[in-house]
């Protein structure tokens, strides 16, 4: 479920809530079994706020994105370092978003010391860059 959100990201965006929201009612109807509770859990409560923080952040809701991205870091579990450098960076494109350089600056950094050479990384030091340049 998570990689076909991400395939709509650049094509149809307006399809995105759907699979969130039916990744969400699949994922609340198994918790009841003790098996896999752990597992989905970690998916309900990590990677399902991250992918909605993504979509509003492409959305232009970067408070709305902050508060769920800010959720799924709570969440976190351990061993997630390319989802938390993800994570990372989107916080730091919504502060940049809402014109905080100084927390964008933070995450941004975050993110390209947890996984220098990560998805996000290029885009990352993009964005550090761009601060820097601002700040001179």
């Amino acid at each position: 479920m998570r990689w076909q959100i991400y395939l709509y990201w650049n094509k149809e965006v307006e399809k995105v809530p759907a699979l969130i929201s039916a990744a969400k009612g699949s994922l609340t109807s198994r918790l009841a079994d003790e098996d896999v509770l752990r597992e989905e859990s970690v998916y309900l409560n990590f990677h399902i706020p991250l992918l909605e923080g993504i979509y509003l952040y492409r959305t232009e809701k970067y408070q709305k994105s902050l508060h769920l991205l800010l959720a799924a870091l709570v969440n976190a579990p351990t061993g997630t370092v390319a989802d938390l450098s993800e994570l990372y960076y989107y916080m730091g494109a919504n502060y940049m978003a809402l014109e905080d350089p100084v927390r964008a600056k933070s995450f941004f950094e975050k993110a390209s010391r947890l996984d220098p050479r990560g998805m996000y990384a290029d885009l990352t030091r993009k964005m550090l860059r761009s601060l820097a340049s601002k700040k001179s």
